[in-house]
């Protein structure tokens, strides 16, 4: 019996960073993924400075991709960050 290998195609997505910040609200959750249900990691605060992921594979709708200070990953809802 043959052993078929699968083959993956490593595809570089470029990565674009921006600084965000945390606007319209005192406390935003950062959850595990990219729904409003979904668990929550940390909580930060307004004003927080925030890496914001906005390659295309990450973006949703709803919510961006983002590195706290403390270097946490998570997903932040778009309309508490504003991009600088």
């Amino acid at each position: 019996v043959e052993k078929e290998e699968s083959v993956v195609e490593n595809i570089e997505q470029e990565v674009v960073e921006v600084d965000g910040i945390v606007s319209g609200c005192e406390y935003l959750n950062v959850r595990e993924e990219s729904s409003k249900d979904a668990n929550i990691l940390c909580v930060i605060g307004v004003n927080t400075v925030l890496k914001v992921d906005l390659s295309s594979d990450t973006e949703t709708n709803e919510f961006y991709k983002v590195i706290t200070p403390n270097g946490v990953k998570g997903y932040c809802m778009k309309k508490f960050i504003t991009i600088n």
